[in-house]
Order: C-alpha cells, then sequence, then structure tokens
C-alpha cells in the first residue's frame, strides 16, 4: 500500500491483472495475471514485442477499455483505492492529477480544429482552481517548460503547424498539466526521429526529477528503455517474461527470450550505423 511518507512505498501496485477482450470465438486474453510495482520517483520500462500485451496494460490501469469489449480483473492499487473497482466519477479525480498519459500517436490524440492552447486549458481548467486568464498563463508556462519556443504564439497555432517533436511535447504538456503523482507514456517516441526521440526522452527524465513523478514508460525499443529506467519488465504474449534493474538485464539477461530481444537490438543498431554510413 502506498504511503505518501515512504520513499520506498510503491506509488503504483498492479497485482495478478488479467484483460480479456470479447472476440466471435469468446474472451481472449491480452493481459494474463501480470504483477508489478512503480516506486516514488522510479522510472520502469515495459518493452516487448508487438502484441505483447504493453499497451493493454496502459490502458487497462487507466481504465480505458470500452467496457463492452474488455474485462479486467486483479488489483490495479493507486492512492489505496483498487481503480478496477472506481466508478467513473472517482476514476476521473484520478486521471489527471494522480496519473497523467501521454499516448502513442499526437497526430491522432490531437483535435485538429482546435487550437493547442485551448487542447492544454482544457485539462489544465480541469483539474486545477484557476480562472481562464490565469490557466492561460499557466499554460504558456508549461508549454514553455516542454521546450516549444514562442510558447505565446504556439498557443494559438493549430496541431498541423507543429512538427511531429512538437506534437508530441504538447502532449506531454497536457499529461502533466495537472501535476500528476504517476506518467504512463506509450510508445512515445515511435514516430520521432533519433534526434527528437533522445531529447523527449530527456524531457520526460527532467520532469520526473523536477515534478517528483514516477513514470512507466512503454516501448518495442531497448535502446531507448536503457537510455531512461531504472527498472524493466520485459513482456510476451500477455505474461510477464523478466524483471530486472536496466544494469542487470544489459548485463546479464536470465531468460532466453531476453537474450533474443537484446540480439535483435544490437543487430538492429548496427544495420542503422551501416545504413548511416551508407555501407550495404
Amino acid at each position: 500500500m502506498f504511503d505518501p511518507d515512504n520513499k520506498n512505498s510503491p506509488i503504483l501496485e498492479v497485482n495478478s491483472l488479467r484483460t480479456s477482450f470479447m472476440t466471435v470465438t469468446g474472451p481472449q486474453d491480452a493481459v494474463n495475471g501480470v504483477s508489478f510495482d512503480v516506486g516514488v520517483s522510479e522510472i520502469v520500462g515495459i518493452v516487448g514485442e508487438s502484441g505483447s500485451g504493453k499497451s493493454t496494460i496502459a490502458m487497462s490501469i487507466m481504465q480505458l477499455h470500452d467496457p463492452g469489449a474488455a474485462a479486467c480483473s486483479g488489483e490495479v492499487v493507486f492512492g489505496g483505492q483498487n481503480l478496477l473497482n472506481c466508478t467513473d466519477d472517482e476514476l476521473r479525480k484520478v486521471r489527471g492529477p494522480g496519473i497523467g498519459m501521454i499516448f502513442q500517436d499526437p497526430q491522432s490524440s490531437l483535435n485538429p480544429v482546435q487550437k493547442i492552447g485551448h487542447q492544454v486549458l482544457e485539462s489544465s481548467m480541469l483539474h486545477n482552481s484557476l480562472s481562464r486568464p490565469q490557466a492561460k498563463n499557466a499554460v504558456i508556462e508549461l508549454i514553455d517548460k516542454v521546450g516549444i519556443p514562442e510558447p505565446d504564439l504556439c498557443f494559438d497555432r493549430y496541431p498541423h503547424e507543429l512538427s511531429g517533436g512538437m506534437k508530441q511535447r504538447i502532449m506531454i504538456s497536457i499529461a502533466i498539466a495537472s501535476n500528476p503523482k504517476l506518467l504512463i507514456a506509450d510508445e512515445p517516441t515511435t514516430a520521432l526521429d533519433v534526434t527528437v526521440q533522445a531529447q523527449i526522452l530527456e524531457l520526460i527524465r527532467a520532469l520526473g526529477r523536477s515534478h517528483d513523478m514516477s513514470v512507466l514508460f512503454i516501448s518495442h525499443d531497448l535502446a531507448v528503455i536503457s537510455q531512461l529506467c531504472d527498472r524493466v519488465i520485459v513482456m510476451r504474449n500477455g505474461e510477464i517474461v523478466e524483471t530486472a534493474t536496466t544494469a542487470e538485464l544489459f548485463r546479464a539477461p536470465k531468460e532466453d527470450y531476453t537474450k533474443m530481444l537484446l540480439q535483435a537490438a544490437a543487430l538492429k543498431s548496427r544495420n542503422q550505423e551501416l545504413a548511416e554510413r551508407g555501407v550495404r
């Protein structure tokens, strides 16, 4: 159970989580009884190939699945509550000030016909007792904090006027607008080039430190995980294969599947290096 006075207490506990989707042939488990925790100010990575259940875990924690399409059991304990048993009103109080989330694709997550500032403003005013002028100033400061130049001008721009990296920074600003205790980042760097990817990772790390915020970072890319995370959870077919500190995992992986992932990541890195040199 989370104890705010104990820095060693987990801020999130997931116990025997199972998520099943309804199909024409009956329920199919996408997540099969996983258990893990996230400590205060800790950055935990979840890694695995496509279809391993990584994003399903994130959606299950936030209870964002269509209840008619998916069923969750087990426990997701945050702030002393099992989120799987919470009402919609109780969940709305957790989403934002308790847990923020960065989704995979900012292009589809941002409203294309609404100005950037108002989209961040909506999140900020929803969870903070601010007047509209106060909220606008806070949003401009937030846009500046995530590293976007001329934040006052960005406030009045539309998503199509921003680059992919800037859109992802806006998604981060929306996720942290209410100063959450835990940030869930679901593949936030997948569509970005290597330089922008590194900037986003450094931004998440810096925000975690400055806001005393825990992070659950989801990725299929071990190289990204190695740059950011304190501890790593490796998943396959809806189950946890291995859990270790990042240093331990990369130095001495225990499971054959983890070893194969590391070999594949090394090969990918080598191929990218050769491509950059123009070697075929």
